[in-house]
Order: C-alpha cells, then sequence, then structure tokens
C-alpha cells in the first residue's frame, strides 16, 4: 500500500485473515470523512440503514475500496486516508448510494456534460463541492463479513455466460420444490428469475439459429410453470400473454391452450376460452370430459352473473361544496351510465385523485436495478379527458400536484378512472348543472328501464336505452339464405338460427327485472315471426324467463334493422304510453313537440344559441332542450353562459331537458346546434332575424 496515497490506521484488530480471490463478497460499514479539523462528516452506512456490499473483481466504481478492504481482516476496523486522485468519483458512488431504494421520482438528477456538471452539479451541496474542489478523504472501514464465491447464489450480472446457463436446471427444480409446497409466489418469482436469465442469453444470440432455439425451447416449460403458479393466484392476463407467448412458437402446446383457455374464463371472455379448450381437447382426446365440464361450468356462471346483474346508481362517498362553490365531490361509479356521468362532471382544469398503477425502478447499492408495479394514490390537474364508449375507459391526463413517494410534482401521468374505484373532483367553481348531475347520477330512481331489439332479415341489434345513453348490447349479423324453389328448408333453417341469436341476446343482455318494456321492432312481419318462434322455444324449455315477462313485449313497426330507428320507435305512441314515466320517453317527447310547435306555429320554436338565449331574456321559453355535449366545452366562459341560460330558464319557471349526446333524441338535437326552445308566446320579430340571416355563430 503506498504510505503517499493511502494511509491505514487499526483501530481494532481484526479476528481472521483472508485469502480474497476474485468474486468474493465484501461486507462492510463505511464512514466518510472530510480530512479538515472538524472531520465532517459526508456519509456514514449506519445511518444510511445498511452495509455496503462489493463484490471483488467486478470493477467497481471506486476501485480504491477494493484494494483497501483486501489489506483488512474480518472485524477489523481501520481508518484509511485517501489521496484526493484516487477519490474523483466518489461523489457519484455516493449519489447512487444515499439513492438506493429510493423511487425514480426522488432521485436527483444530473447532467453527463462535464461543463454542465461543473455549473448544475449532481443535486446535493456537499457532494458537489467535492466535484469542484477535489480533496483528501477518510474512509473509516469495518470488515463485518466476508463470503467466498462458491458460498452464496450469485446474481445473475455476476455469472459468466456458462454460469448463467448451468443455473437454470437448479431455478427450475427450486421452482418446482415452492410449488409442490403451495407457495406459488415464490415459485413464480424463481421461475421469473430462470426466464430473464434465458433471455439475458438469448439477447447475445442472432435470432431463430441454433443457440438462439435451444435457449427458446428451455424458456417453453418455464413459462408454463410461471402462468400455472399465475393461474392460480388468479391473475388471469398473465398468464394469457405467457401462454401466447409459448404458442408463437409451438401453436399446438396444449398446456399452453389449456391455461389460456382457463385465464380466458377467469377474464368472462367466453369466445376464446370455448376456443381455447376445445382446440386442447382435439389435440388431446383424453381432455374431452374435463373441457365439456369446464365449459358447462362456465355457461352456468355467464348466466347466473346475467341473471343478478343489476343497474347500481353512481355511490356518493362524501361531498362538500362552499357557499362560493368551491369544493371537493368523491364518488365511486358502478356501471357503464355512472361513467358517461363521470366524463360529464370532469372538465380540464379540474383537481382528480384515484388509485393508479405506476411502475417504479429502484436501484441497489452494487448498481443493479429492479422494477415493480405498485397502486398509489395521485391527484392531477386535467389536461386532456379520453373517454371510449366501448370499452368503458375514462382517461384523464394531466400533471401531478401533490408530492407521491413514487412521483414527483410536476410530472405527467394518466388516470383510468375505473367502475368500482373511488375517485374524487375538487373543483374551484361546482355550477348548478356540474351539481345537479351529481344528484342525477346518485339517484337510485335512474335505471336502464328500457330495451330494444331492432332487426330486418340478417341483420339485429340489441339495446339497452337508459337515462341518459343508449347502449348496444350485442349485433347480430348473419346471411340466410335465399328463399328459392327447392331450397326452402335451408331459408327457414338461416331464419331458425338467425332467431335463436336474438333470443340469446336478449337473455344475456336484458335484466327483466328492471326494465319495463322491451321493444321487438323491424319492417315488415320479421319481429312477428320471431316472437312466435321466442315463444314457441320459451314453451319447449319451459324458458321462465320468457314466459313470465311474455307481456313486456311490444311489436312495433320500423323502417329499417339499425339504431337510427331507435328515433321513430320511441315516438310511437304505443310505445310513448307504455314508457310514459321514463326520462327517455320524456326528452323524446318534449323533441317531438318542438318539431309539431316548429311545424304548425313557427314563431313559438327557435333553435340556436343567440336566438334561445333573447326569447330566454323576455322570459318566453316554456321549455329548454339543451345537449350535455355544450357543457363539456373547453372554453370556460362559453361554458358559463349555458350554465347561465339554464338557471335563467328555471327562474322564470320554465322546464329545462338536458340530453345526453349518446342517446338517440340527443344526436337528433345536436343536428340543431345542440340548443332548442319551444315559447310560451310568440316571437315574429326572432323569425324576422332568421330571415335576415343564419344564426353563423352557432355551434
Amino acid at each position: 500500500m503506498d504510505n503517499e496515497y493511502i494511509v491505514k490506521t487499526v483501530l481494532h484488530a481484526g479476528s481472521e485473515v483472508i485469502n480474497f480471490v476474485p468474486g468474493t463478497k465484501v461486507i462492510f460499514h463505511f464512514r466518510t470523512t472530510k480530512c479538515d479539523s472538524d472531520k465532517t462528516v459526508i456519509d456514514d452506512s449506519r445511518t444510511m440503514g445498511n452495509p455496503m456490499e462489493l463484490i471483488l473483481g467486478k470493477k467497481f466504481k471506486l476501485e480504491v475500496w477494493e484494494a483497501i478492504v483486501q489489506k483488512m481482516a474480518l472485524n477489523e476496523v481501520a481508518c484509511f486516508k485517501v489521496h484526493k486522485s484516487l477519490v474523483t468519483t466518489y461523489p457519484f458512488v455516493s449519489k447512487t448510494l444515499r439513492e438506493a431504494g429510493k423511487p425514480q421520482s426522488q432521485k436527483r438528477s444530473h447532467h453527463c456534460c462535464g461543463v454542465t456538471l461543473q455549473n448544475e452539479g449532481i443535486g446535493y451541496a456537499d457532494l458537489d463541492e467535492l466535484i469542484k474542489y477535489p480533496q483528501d478523504l477518510e474512509f473509516t472501514i469495518e470488515l463485518v463479513k466476508v463470503v467466498l464465491p462458491n458460498e452464496y447464489e450469485k446474481e445473475s450480472w455476476q455469472m459468466t455466460e456458462n454460469e448463467k446457463l448451468e443455473s437454470i436446471p437448479h431455478l427450475k427444480e427450486k421452482g418446482n420444490a415452492l410449488f409442490r409446497e403451495k407457495k406459488h409466489d415464490s415459485a413464480s418469482e424463481i421461475y421469473a428469475k430462470a426466464i430473464g436469465i434465458l433471455e439475458q442469453l438469448m439477447l447475445a444470440e442472432k435470432p431463430n439459429d441454433d443457440e438462439w432455439l435451444s435457449l427458446n425451447r428451455m424458456k417453453i416449460p418455464l413459462l408454463l410453470n410461471y402462468a400455472q403458479c399465475k393461474l392460480l393466484n388468479k391473475e388471469y392476463y398473465s398468464v394469457i400473454e405467457h401462454c401466447t407467448t409459448v404458442l408463437k412458437t409451438e401453436p399446438d402446446n396444449v398446456k399452453a391452450l389449456y391455461r389460456r383457455g382457463k385465464a380466458y374464463i377467469g377474464a368472462w371472455d367466453e369466445k376464446n376460452a370455448t376456443g381455447d379448450l376445445r382446440k386442447a381437447a382435439e389435440i388431446d382426446p383424453s381432455l374431452q370430459n374435463t373441457v365439456e365440464k369446464e365449459l358447462q361450468a362456465f355457461a352456468a356462471a355467464i348466466k347466473e352473473k346475467d341473471s343478478i346483474k343489476i343497474f347500481f346508481k353512481m355511490k356518493l362517498v362524501s361531498r362538500y361544496v362552499d357557499k362560493d362553490g368551491e369544493g371537493r365531490v368523491s364518488l365511486v361509479p358502478e356501471n357503464t351510465e355512472d361513467m358517461w356521468h363521470a366524463y360529464n362532471l370532469i372538465s380540464e382544469g379540474d383537481f382528480v385523485s384515484c388509485s393508479t398503477i405506476r411502475k417504479v425502478q429502484t436501484e441497489s447499492a452494487t448498481g443493479s436495478s429492479n422494477s415493480y408495479r405498485v397502486r398509489t394514490t395521485l391527484t392531477i390537474c386535467v389536461e386532456n379527458i379520453d373517454f371510449d364508449t366501448q370499452a368503458c375507459v375514462l382517461r384523464l391526463k394531466g400533471r401531478n400536484v401533490e408530492e407521491n413517494k413514487y412521483v414527483k410534482t410536476g410530472a405527467y401521468h394518466t388516470l383510468d378512472v375505473e367502475q368500482n374505484r373511488k375517485f374524487s373532483i375538487t373543483k374551484t367553481k361546482w355550477d348548478s348543472i356540474a351539481l345537479e348531475r351529481v344528484d342525477t347520477a346518485c339517484d337510485p330512481a335512474q335505471n336502464a328501464d328500457v330495451a330494444a331489439a331492432i332487426m330486418q332479415e340478417g341483420i339485429a341489434q340489441i339495446c339497452l336505452i337508459t337515462s341518459n345513453m343508449t347502449i348496444v348490447r350485442a349485433k347480430i349479423d348473419q346471411v340466410i339464405p335465399r328463399k328459392r324453389k327447392g331450397h326452402v328448408s335451408q331459408h327457414e333453417k338461416g331464419l331458425a338460427r338467425f332467431y335463436e341469436s336474438i333470443m340469446q341476446g336478449i337473455l344475456r343482455h336484458i335484466n327483466f327485472d328492471l326494465v319495463k318494456c322491451v321493444i321487438l321492432a323491424s319492417p315488415g312481419f320479421v319481429k312477428d315471426q320471431f316472437m312466435d318462434y321466442m315463444i314457441q322455444q320459451a314453451v319447449k324449455s319451459d324458458n321462465k324467463v320468457i314466459l313470465d315477462n311474455k307481456s313486456k313485449f311490444l311489436l312495433v313497426h320500423t323502417s329499417s334493422g339499425f339504431k337510427h330507428s331507435l328515433k321513430e320507435v320511441l315516438a310511437d305512441p304505443a310505445v310513448v304510453s307504455r314508457i310514459s314515466d321514463t326520462k327517455a320517453a320524456g326528452e323524446v317527447k318534449a323533441l317531438e313537440a318542438f318539431y309539431n310547435i316548429l311545424q304548425t306555429d313557427p314563431a313559438r320554436a327557435f333553435y340556436g344559441k343567440k336566438h334561445v338565449e333573447k326569447a330566454s331574456a323576455a322570459q318566453a321559453v316554456e321549455t329548454l332542450l339543451i345537449s350535455d355535449k355544450l357543457f363539456r366545452c373547453q372554453d370556460v366562459a362559453l361554458r358559463k353562459e349555458y350554465v347561465e341560460l339554464v338557471e335563467s330558464v328555471k327562474d322564470s319557471g320554465g322546464d329545462v331537458k338536458i340530453f345526453s349526446s349518446l342517446h338517440v333524441s340527443g344526436e337528433q338535437l345536436e343536428q340543431l346546434t345542440g340548443i332548442a326552445a319551444s315559447l310560451r308566446f310568440p316571437m315574429p320579430e326572432l323569425e324576422d332575424e332568421s330571415e335576415d340571416g343564419s344564426d353563423s355563430e352557432e355551434n
């Protein structure tokens, strides 16, 4: 040891001299101080909480530590004064050690550029000083433990390629032993480790070469074992992902097909579950009985799930809004319509809090990194809102505004508002429209009380008509052979298959405990023929659901079998009288009344923001029809104008009907600029303005 560059002082003699070899793991506590008169402490591993671990011969950043620990005996305590030329990397090692185990959001960034590094540093004032003004340092080291290479299980980064390959069978057997002990979480971790090592080795090989294919074959049983652990833990999407990886290489792998099929059952994916399980049984006939039992049980579970399905309402957890309109509301959406309400409640600039999944990456003292997923609660200032009506997913993007263990303030994040999970909205101003929507969303009297099956030969759509949405729950499109001489039976069989599909769709998607009316609509006699078929089949199979609710079915003529025909269906007098007390019927009736006035007394019916505002100023509005889409505009001032218009009409004794843009009546209102009004008395002066020029400023 060079007396000029490293000076050692023994403070406590050791108990055993060690023969250090490359790969030896040394564990020691250290205390780093300046060589000034105060012996200023820079770092202390005991304060940090963990001793330092070092693998000799792995080119650690601070090479001098490898040199000095090899001059020590076990349990020795010694002080080493080290020349500044040998500790230039210490500030960077210190930064890594200080931030080991912390999430990325709590780490202090630094630049690699030398000039910038000198000017801006690495985020710690004492370490920045060492970078600018290098100086001698003292390390007080206590050698706690020494482990020789053959005495500990190496991490993958410490292994040679041969050692990595040799470790795979041992890891597999270790995972199998844990699995037999029903320690599925621990087993999956071991399998994942083995898979990770193989994937590292595969990166060094050319895809589809012999070596690469050999490694890939070794990976397949590990993937299947890992998938089985996840299946038992009910982590179905992870099973689907890993079994799909296997099937890309071996499309007829029975275990992969069977386990993925079981995972699809867990995810309630009937089509894919049936496909995978039946294919597995075709390849391995011994599975036939097992597969049939699985599918029968799944079909029964689906039927039970559908039969008890209830449309719950949005749950109000808490609500505090002060007299100035500022406040916070916490809600739990419980169905598709609740998600629609949430979409309409949240505006850009609102603060939304809810739980989310975040990927966290940590770094150990030795420099190895690890990533895992955690569920945490974030609050973001909303900058972008996206609602997928088909998938029923509401995504919010914005910056985090509250310090979090995993996400720093100001970082962008996407929140998914999910069914059955609480979220909170904080607004600087809760206007009357937003508060009314909260009341409506949480009102248990609001339900999907109308259903419809609209059809024409070969095409059908089954819809639920809720207070705010028309939800297409099933689309049926089948080819029916044409009726030709000598081939009538083919046509009739095709029709029977088509009617059976509609009947099963009705049983699957319509809750007869809730709906007041099921509309069967079609051009011609398709609806009548279907009704006859359904009743006949219900009698044959003693289907109590159909037979007990026969009176709820209403047959209505329509021009086509497509969704847009709902407009004329809901306006049919027979339908109106049956669903007279529903919100959907109220909107349809109000819009129909507006059109009638527009035709018979045009001076009492106007649409467009400018004309309606003038009618409201004259307190002439009897019924205001307005689309909820207008309240989602990004222009805060414009939204405020619509809110004030609604409040003005209510104050003057008028009736306000807010139409959902996802409802057929709302779609029709949007064609009239989204806002219309029928008046108490004629205002011909507004009619004259309409003739002078178009309402070009409207939406």
